[in-house]
């Protein structure tokens, strides 16, 4: 059986890291944002923003920020205005060095339901219209 791409599918194979780029159409409920890494060995940390822009300093609708040293744990926030809000800091991580995961970030009406490795691992709410993403 041959893979069939879904409407607005946009792979991006092997980015050069930090990558930024756009969301062609903007995000909008029901779609969903999919990524494959590996936490390279003594990371500190890495982090993952869907924001509302490419340049200058945008508002972030959600800041996924897995971190290893000095504490593993993973923080997620928004920021407006140049203004970061309340931190909220879901129970574990599924994070470590040297393991690949993978993400799925998918946009329902509550937030985004956040999945890693397949399992359901946190629900951020929005703080932000998604379609300003």
């Amino acid at each position: 059986m041959r893979f069939q791409p879904p409407p607005g599918y946009q792979p991006i194979y092997n980015p050069i890291v930090p990558y930024t780029g756009p969301i062609y159409g903007g995000l909008k409920l029901g779609m969903s944002l999919f990524i494959q890494g590996t936490v390279l060995n003594g990371a500190t940390r890495f982090a993952i923003n869907l924001q509302t822009g490419l340049v200058g300093l945008p508002d972030i609708a959600l800041h996924f920020n897995p971190r290893f040293k000095p504490r593993e744990c993973v923080v997620t926030n928004i920021k407006k205005g140049g203004n970061w809000q309340t931190q909220e800091i879901p129970s574990g991580t599924p994070f470590h060095d040297g393991e690949s995961f993978q993400l799925l970030f998918i946009v329902i009406s509550e937030g985004y339901q956040i999945k890693v490795n397949g399992s359901d691992y946190y629900l951020f709410k929005h703080g932000m219209p998604v379609e300003q993403v």
